[in-house]
């Protein structure tokens, strides 16, 4: 039989197996599944029995409903799909499948995007990131330092490169490794 495993709010940590062919959510009183956040809409989102699993509705709710940190109007769950429903984080686990265990304790940004789907791809934007907060840092200090600059390009003889073509120059650099 399939579960919801509520992961955060006032129902932390509660399984609830579905059996009915329709199950209601939202914060108002007589949904089958009742979540008291303010987040969540009286009527926010309805589960519809479909060949042993079950397929999710968003019931226009202001806030929406996330699965895997995708906002959905309509979709089939999956073992293992995250839900996010307001605020609230439930994690579905279907009758095929081993047992779940948490992944995610809350709904992790306003999105709803699980913790462990930002993968490998992050580290490569957060190190991009990095990269431009470090050439718009640098920019900054040649801006507000023009004379340690003048006198070091002075010193030198040799031509310096300004820093935006500093800044070009890594950007060239932190693409092609992204790319590698």
């Amino acid at each position: 039989m399939p579960l919801l495993h509520i992961q955060s709010g006032s129902r932390d940590g509660e399984a609830i197996e579905l059996a009915e062919e329709i199950i209601t959510i939202g914060s108002a009183p007589g949904n089958k599944i009742e979540l008291s956040e303010a987040e969540v809409a009286p009527f926010h989102a309805t589960l519809v029995a479909d060949d042993g699993d079950y397929v999710l509705s968003d019931q226009q709710s202001s806030a929406g409903t996330f699965v895997n940190g995708v906002k959905i109007d309509e979709q089939k769950l999956r073992y293992g799909d995250q839900i996010c429903l307001g605020s609230v984080l439930v994690l579905y686990e279907s009758e095929i499948g081993p047992t779940l265990e948490p992944v995610a304790r809350e709904c992790v940004s306003e999105e709803c995007a699980p913790a462990e789907s930002k993968g490998t791809d992050s580290r490569w934007g957060l190190m991009l990131l990095a990269l431009a907060v470090v050439d718009v840092v640098g920019v900054i200090f040649h801006q507000r330092k023009p004379r340690v600059a003048e006198s070091a390009q002075s010193l030198s003889h040799a031509p310096q490169a300004p820093p935006a073509a500093l800044f070009d120059r890594r950007l060239q650099l932190a693409t092609a490794i992204f790319r590698s």
